[in-house]
Formats: structure tokens, C-alpha cells, sequence
């Protein structure tokens, strides 16, 4: 029982740090795209 639960533990412990990396990921990305279209709206003026 005990290595069970020790098992879904480091793969629940896993999965969080995947969506944890996406979610930052997806973050940074819209950041990105936000600075890019304020740029390219300064270069456009």
C-alpha cells in the first residue's frame, strides 16, 4: 500500500509541475505577444 501511494504521489507531484510549466509558459508567451504589438505600434507612429 505504502509504495502505492508513494507512486501516485511523485505522479501527482509530476503532472503539477507540467501544468505549473504550461501555465507560466502561456503567460510569458502573452506577455511576448503583448510587448511585440506595443513595438510594432511604436514603429507604426
Amino acid at each position: 500500500m505504502g509504495c502505492l501511494l508513494f507512486y501516485l504521489n511523485t505522479q501527482l507531484s509530476l503532472y503539477i509541475v507540467v501544468i505549473e510549466l504550461i501555465v507560466t509558459e502561456s503567460k510569458l508567451s502573452a506577455e511576448i505577444k503583448s510587448a511585440q504589438s506595443r513595438k510594432c505600434n511604436n514603429e507604426a507612429m
